[in-house]
């Protein structure tokens, strides 16, 4: 594995103890509510904690500054607009536009010995070779300095630390954006050699001058001793670097920010790093007080010594902006944290925008009684306040909305909305919403609001929260299997029909998560699936939903005059079994459907079903469809057992493994189950007088047979 220091990630493991833990958002400006006035849109100054997601944003982040400049200087040197420059580039765009001749020949031979860099596993040397004879050819400076680029990460990537450096220092600089990139390669090829000092030195000036990627200096910064940190200092050659790698060093360990902190105020409290950094701090102390908040709320819970090192961080801050606070930034940091984490007010003066904004979030803490149309009006005047600056108005609706959800009716659909208003994971909220909100009888409620005519501000929010899952689709699949439910064919068939079709290669029965449509079965509802298996699917196969709805509602009215048809009576009673939970088509039946936990299930339509086939014993005289029938009685018949089993709190190893997922010995599993059922146990007798039937001779192996044995 080749060794790069160039952008190293370091991945850090906390050990908690036992105990509660919410979801920590990879920046703390994420998590919660970022009610920090700041103009810095950068997400390196993000306090974030170390994670894959933070080191992709920020290296996207800087790949459109990159390419954008890029793309500038490709436009700018061959005379073509920036569109054209970038298909030029990144795509496969035609040379033609280029009309200087050497131009056109030298970048023809350069995209041509870009080819060898592969995604994945590009063969270093043969990198090298193409480019570094492409070098001697070339005349052109532009393209001379992008083909130098490329042979300098070719030796890193090959480890040839030493030829890299002394090629790096036998170019000549120009003014071009590539030289940044090749002054961080060679940052980190010294970096390689071992030179830790010499190479945070230069990291320093990657993250203070780069454009482009600035967050290389930001992860490969080092300093690993005193005496290394000692040496750096005297490369300072001002103040103001002297803050940079306080800042650069305070990244390493975010509970040493303070203490970094505490030494550049001495050294300059004007600095730029030092107001970045005091920034990030109160962004991570800002989400430490949240998260203690949150977690204070249960009663039971007793802070963990991380817990109580996350109180001291905010503490210590607290101290710190006290003896420091000295203008409007720094005096609304110590008013806002110390109302939020105390509930303190403290003596500062604020321009009279930061003092709206501090104002409006001690009302909305401090609210006892709910008046929507006067909270309203104050937060539509403070976002008109804040309307440049979309990331605070996005947090103050948050904060305000998620603060009134207590102060709903509990279980309402606005306290619902209230607090799930955008939360961290947008996707699993919508979900949650579907999950919570499927059965009709709810739904209405939220149709009923959702539909309101002459909504306040707040209720306009509500409705468009992010984790609003309704529309009028997903409202009229949920009402369809209602009347299913309720055996109303003809009401679910009219409103299924003017939901979108169902496309004939959908995925399966778990698709239906996000898919407001009409539904389909892979298998036929109306036959008997031998195996019971309702989780094994044919994919060629396709059932749509209206078809089953039409077909229940001719069952239903042919059974209305000759209620005493035994193929009907089979048919009807084969349907209603099929989109129960244990059928082959459920979805007909349920919005949702588990597929592993037994007990999720019910007896659903199977006592209606059960009525229907013992009218076919009563009148039938055909063998093949009685033996069917007395099979499906048996179905039934193990299912009410295990569901009595599961009600009377009956306990067996083979059992609880097999019905909670844990194992697949169905013969164990279903002992007790053959045992303590004699209905089932009576219909095997009766089963037995058709074994000259080919159905009995499809079943005859069938495992619970062989306790009859």
């Amino acid at each position: 594995m080749i060794k790069v220091f160039l952008v190293s990630l370091f991945f850090a493991v906390e050990l908690f103890s036992c105990g509660f833990h919410p979801f920590i958002p990879t920046f703390s400006k994420d998590g919660y509510y970022n009610l920090i006035v700041s103009d810095i849109k950068n997400p390196l100054y993000y306090n974030a904690y170390v994670s894959s997601r933070a080191y992709e944003d920020r290296k996207a982040y800087y790949q459109r500054i990159r390419d954008e400049l890029n793309i500038k200087e490709w436009s700018n040197y061959l005379g073509i607009s920036k569109d054209e420059a970038y298909k030029l580039v990144y795509k496969n765009g035609f040379s033609s536009v280029i009309k200087d001749k050497q131009k056109k020949k030298e970048f023809i031979a350069y995209k041509e010995a870009l080819k060898n860099v592969k995604r994945y596993d590009t063969d270093w040397k043969k990198v090298l070779r193409s480019f570094q004879k492409l070098y001697q050819k070339s005349t052109l400076e532009f393209f001379k300095t992008r083909i130098a680029y490329n042979i300098v990460r070719a030796y890193h990537h090959l480890e040839e630390y030493d030829k890299e450096i002394e090629f790096i220092n036998s170019l000549k600089k120009n003014n071009s954006i590539v030289w940044e990139w090749i002054d961080s390669y060679y940052a980190g090829a010294i970096k390689n050699k071992g030179d830790l000092v010499k190479a945070s030195y230069l990291f320093s000036k990657v993250f203070s001058t780069h454009k482009s990627d600035a967050y290389i200096g930001y992860y490969d910064f080092e300093i690993k001793s005193d005496k290394q940190w000692s040496e750096l200092l005297s490369f300072a050659k001002s103040d103001e670097e002297k803050t940079l790698f306080h800042f650069l060093r305070s990244l390493k360990n975010r509970f040493s920010m303070i203490k970094e902190l505490k030494y550049m105020l001495i050294i300059d409290k004007n600095s730029i790093w030092t107001k970045r950094l005091l920034n990030m701090v109160a962004q991570r102390v800002q989400y430490y007080i949240f998260y203690l908040k949150e977690i204070s709320s249960y009663d039971d819970r007793k802070f963990d010594e991380y817990e109580k090192t996350e109180k001291r961080y905010i503490e210590d801050f607290l101290s710190l902006l006290q003896k420091y606070h000295d203008d409007d930034f720094t005096n609304y940091l110590y008013a806002y944290l110390s109302f939020i984490y105390q509930h303190k007010t403290v003596d500062v003066k604020l321009p009279n925008k930061l003092k709206s904004l501090f104002e409006y979030i001690r009302y909305v803490t401090d609210l006892k009684k709910l008046d929507e149309d006067d909270l309203s009006k104050r937060l539509k005047s403070i976002e008109k306040l804040y309307k440049n600056d979309k990331s605070i108005v996005a947090n103050l609706r948050k904060y305000t909305l998620t603060t009134i959800s207590k102060l709903y009716p509990k279980n309402s659909i606005k306290e619902t909305f209230a607090y799930y208003y955008q939360r961290e994971n947008k996707d699993d909220d919508y979900y949650d919403f579907r999950m919570a909100y499927y059965e009709w009888k709810v739904l209405k409620k939220v149709k009923k609001f959702v539909k309101k005519k002459h909504k306040n501000y707040i209720e306009k929010l509500l409705v468009n929260s992010t984790a609003n899952g309704y529309n009028d689709n997903f409202a009229k699949l949920s009402l369809s299997i209602f009347l299913t439910q309720k055996g109303k064919y003809k009401k679910a068939l009219k409103l299924v029909q003017e939901l979108p079709s169902c496309p004939k290669d959908f995925s399966d029965v778990y698709d239906w998560g996000e898919k407001d449509r009409q539904r389909a079965s892979r298998e036929n509802p109306f036959n008997i699936n031998i195996s019971g298996d309702n989780r094994a699917y044919d994919y060629r196969y396709f059932y749509p939903q209206t078809k089953f709805l039409k077909t229940m509602i001719k069952l239903k009215e042919v059974l209305k005059k000759d209620p005493n048809s035994d193929i009907d009576n089979y048919l009807y009673a084969t349907g209603l079994y099929n989109i129960s939970f244990y059928g082959n088509s459920p979805m007909f039946y349920r919005m949702y459907k588990s597929c592993t936990a037994m007990t999720s299930g019910s007896l659903e339509t199977l006592p209606e079903a059960k009525k229907h086939y013992l009218k076919v014993l009563k009148y039938s005289k055909n063998k093949e469809l009685l033996a069917k029938t007395y099979y499906q009685l048996m179905k039934i018949d193990f299912v009410t057992t295990m569901l009595k089993l599961e009600d009377n709190g009956f306990s067996f190893k083979e059992f609880d493994e097999f019905r909670y997922g844990y194992g697949n010995n169905f013969k164990a599993f279903s002992k007790p189950i053959v045992q303590n059922s004699p209905e089932y146990k009576k219909h095997y007798q009766k089963l037995l007088k058709y074994k000259d039937t080919k159905f009995y001779e499809k079943i005859r192996q069938c495992v619970v047979f062989e306790y009859f044995k």
